[in-house]
């Protein structure tokens, strides 16, 4: 009884191995291809300076992100600043204006810190729509770097002139930014070294929620991937343990080493017997499935498990594999002789 369990969680632990190394390799690729580091860094530096509006619903899902800065030439600046500078008049009573302004600001802010060499040395220095191109944009910023850079910019405002610290923390038109900064000012004791530091530590902070933002988001790739693997390769957890329980020998030559190989591993489960792989064709499959309808939600049920395992990743499944091949103690069989 022991064996027989034994063999359906290895059985399982292979083909879930398996789809999760697959899987992960495909969303790496196409995170790599698509940019889509660089493209959540970008994101998540708007977020941090409030120089983005959240999207709500379905478009916070959305991939490769929206991350198109604005152009502000000095007129532009200077008429935003005027709108801020008249808050609490009659003149700025309208909150959009306020709000776009702040926005507009905030952007200037995020553009002149993508021109600052300490955070993109690829950069051109004088164009922040290309310093925050797909191709030009850092994956990975190092938080000091991040400090040295937002310091700088805001004692020199875009302009020669270097303010003082104090100077440059009143003139943030974003609120939010101006309380932060003004409150780890007064903690640093007016130290531009412990202020880059508290201001390190806060973008450190920053980019952990991020991290866990893009974690989620491929995630959801990884399931959709998965999903798609199981079906094309016809990987289905229920018919997996359905061959293994009742038909044990099954597994018997099965190579259990742990591979880092994901179709040796399908292919050694389809060569022993187990249910992976397809026996019939398209054109039989479609009128099998709308024949038997009930038939073809436990696939689809079956390569969604197997979709979902893939979330715990290839490492996860591969150490599970040796622990059970382990605890049946049998080893593995012996290999063929060449003749």
């Amino acid at each position: 009884m022991l064996g027989g369990v034994l063999n359906v969680f290895i059985a399982l632990a292979m083909t879930f191995a398996a789809t999760a190394l697959l899987a992960s390799t495909a969303v790496e690729a196409i995170a790599s291809a698509f940019k889509w580091r660089a493209a959540n860094l970008l994101e998540g530096l708007q977020y941090i300076l409030n120089a983005k509006t959240p999207p709500e619903g379905l478009m916070r899902w959305l991939m490769p992100y929206n991350n198109l800065l604005p152009k502000l030439d000095a007129s532009a600046v200077d008429a935003q600043r005027a709108v801020l500078a008249a808050v609490g008049t009659a003149a700025a009573q309208d909150e959009a204006a306020v709000n776009k302004a702040r926005l507009a600001l905030n952007s200037k802010l995020l553009a002149d810190l993508l021109n600052h060499a300490a955070i993109n040395a690829r950069g051109p220095g004088n164009d922040a729509q290309a310093s925050a191109s797909a191709v030009l944009m850092p994956s990975y910023i190092p938080p000091k770097q991040f400090a040295i850079a937002l310091v700088d910019v805001l004692q020199t405002g875009g302009g020669a002139e270097r303010l003082s610290l104090e100077q440059a923390i009143a003139n943030i038109a974003d609120p939010q930014l101006k309380q932060f900064l003004s409150g780890a000012f007064e903690r640093a004791a007016g130290n531009a070294e412990k202020l880059r530091d508290e201001v390190a530590t806060w973008f450190n902070a920053a980019m952990d929620r991020l991290g866990g933002q893009y974690k989620r988001y491929t995630q959801v790739w990884t399931v959709f991937i998965g999903f798609a693997a199981a079906a094309a390769f016809n990987i289905d957890t229920i018919k997996i343990v359905h061959a293994a329980m009742h038909n044990p020998i099954l597994l018997a030559n099965v190579q259990t080493s742990v591979s880092a190989d994901a179709l040796d591993q399908i292919k050694s489960l389809s060569d022993a017997g187990i249910a992976v792989g397809w026996s019939m064709g398209l054109g039989q499959l479609v009128p099998t499935a709308v024949a038997n309808p009930g038939l073809a939600f436990m696939k689809l049920l079956g390569w969604a498990m197997t979709a979902l395992a893939a979330l715990f990743g290839a490492p996860f499944w591969f150490d599970t594999l040796q622990r059970f091949v382990s605890l049946r103690g049998t080893g593995d069989p012996p290999s063929t002789p060449a003749p």
